[in-house]
């Protein structure tokens, strides 16, 4: 394959590019592309280039093959992004970006084709040795789940990896009374108008 050199025209005259170039077909079209200032290193990513745009145009590599390897900080972006522009609140965009963040940082994936679920399966008990509760980590893999139904929707990936992925079993939640103390406390700190209300709640029974 034939690699070339730019020649442009500035007011000192002529000037040669320092990096070599070439032109790569997709499809009916050709499309310039630059190299490096190697020459032999030029040739040889010269021909990869052409060997994807080759393997694109018979369907080896699909779209979901190509955002499968790209780094999965760019989907994340790309999802946190469009929930801006849908009108989510920044508190909950926040929310979700912490929990990548997170995420990310303890399991160490790197690109999307990583969120299979044999590796999801795994983060319950990572995070579970991180002190988070049953409640908190379900909300991260909803996350993660939330991310993988919007990569699929745009056509990233041509199925669902966490499709069985189940949520923990969260206990539920006791509610504890207050002690004779505690409502004497809360009585001579409220209002006098909010002491009453609450004075009425304690002997009625009210929650």
């Amino acid at each position: 394959m034939n690699v070339f050199k730019i020649t442009r025209q500035s007011k000192a005259g002529q000037k040669r590019s320092s990096k070599w170039y070439g032109k790569v077909r997709s499809g009916r079209r050709w499309r310039m592309v630059a190299l490096y200032s190697d020459r032999a290193a030029s040739i040889r990513q010269l021909q990869e280039l052409q060997k994807i745009e080759d393997q694109k145009a018979s369907g080896i590599i699909t779209v979901a093959t190509e955002a499968a390897a790209k780094p999965l900080t760019e989907h994340i972006k790309d999802r946190l992004s469009d929930l801006e522009r849908q009108g989510s609140s920044p508190k909950h965009v926040y929310t979700m970006k912490v929990s990548f963040n997170r995420v990310l940082v303890l399991m160490k994936w790197r690109t999307l084709a990583e969120l299979t679920a044999d590796n999801v399966a795994k983060l319950p008990d990572v995070l579970q040795e991180e002190g988070l509760n049953a409640q908190t980590i379900n909300r991260y893999i909803a996350h993660l789940k939330g991310l993988v139904h919007w990569c699929q929707k745009r056509g990233r990936l041509g199925h669902d990896p966490l499709i069985s992925i189940q949520k923990l079993s969260e206990a539920p939640r006791q509610r504890v009374g207050l002690t004779g103390e505690q409502v004497n406390r809360l009585l001579a700190a409220a209002p006098p108008e909010r002491a009453a209300v609450y004075q009425f709640a304690v002997l009625t029974g009210l929650r």
